[in-house]
């Protein structure tokens, strides 16, 4: 069976060499980088290496390879407090940039909460100017982490500020 541990033909006898050697056990299609694992109770198996930027992670029982997914999400997400839940069964990478579209004195900013509540309200991130931007447009980012099947949202501080960019990456 294709990736399956076996013992390498040396005869009819093994010399001690022969049984110490470290190539007497070998996987079909073996390359660098292949990973062994317990593919049942009984049997060792190879999982082909992955792509650089691939993570390991479960699927079923099993290790497989995770490709990140990188999604701009601006379009659809809005920062007055409404709550999205990451139900991609993957961690999230998010990271938001906003700014104020006032050229006047006053305080801009955004708060980002985050939780398995579907009101989440622990504040993982928070991005504040007050002041004068003297006539130009300030910008801040959060970035944060969500779990699998955790909330998020984002509250901006007053109507001042405007969403510049979402970017999800499920890892």
């Amino acid at each position: 069976m294709a990736g399956e541990l076996a013992h390498v033909s040396v005869g009819t006898e093994l010399t001690q060499a022969e049984f110490e050697g470290t190539t007497l056990h070998q996987f079909n299609s073996q390359a660098a980088g292949d990973i062994a694992y317990a593919s049942s109770t009984t049997q060792i198996s190879r999982l082909a290496k992955g792509a650089n930027g691939d993570s390991l992670t479960l699927a079923s029982g099993v290790p497989a390879w995770n490709t990140a997914v990188q999604s701009d999400v601006t379009a659809s997400r809005a920062i007055d407090g409404t709550a999205y839940q990451n139900t991609s069964g993957r961690p999230l990478i998010v990271a938001i940039c906003c700014y104020n579209n006032s050229t006047a004195a006053g305080v801009y900013g955004f708060d980002v909460d985050c939780d398995a509540n579907a009101t989440p309200s622990t504040m993982v991130g928070h991005w504040k100017y007050e002041g004068d931007p003297s006539g130009t447009w300030v910008a801040g980012t959060v970035t944060f982490v969500v779990l699998p099947n955790y909330y998020y949202k984002v509250d901006k501080l007053d109507t001042n500020v405007a969403l510049d960019s979402w970017i999800e990456w499920e890892i």
